[in-house]
């Protein structure tokens, strides 16, 4: 069994915040920064790792769609290489 005690908080020091993917779908971007329904700003967006696919296929397009959309108005995005669009058919 894993002990707390010997967890290394790799956040430390960053301030973050985690949402589902309905929340991100709904975002919409002003002076570059992410803006949630709620009104939380997001200067940069982290995908540690990503699983859409679990989502449905067609919200798992939709994500992607989406990320594309923030990504072009100036919202930073991070996420492994795997599931990044390479625009290719």
């Amino acid at each position: 069994m894993a002990d707390p005690e010997n967890d290394i908080d790799v956040l430390r020091g960053y301030k973050y915040d985690c949402f589902n993917p309905d929340v991100l779908l709904k975002m919409k971007v002003q002076n570059g920064r992410a803006i949630s329904p709620g009104g939380a700003s997001y200067k940069v967006l982290v995908f540690p790792e990503t699983n859409f696919g679990a989502a449905g296929e067609r919200k798992e397009l939709a994500i992607l769609l989406k990320l594309e959309e923030l990504a072009k108005a100036g919202v930073k995005i991070i996420m492994p290489e795997s599931n990044q669009r390479t625009g290719s058919s």
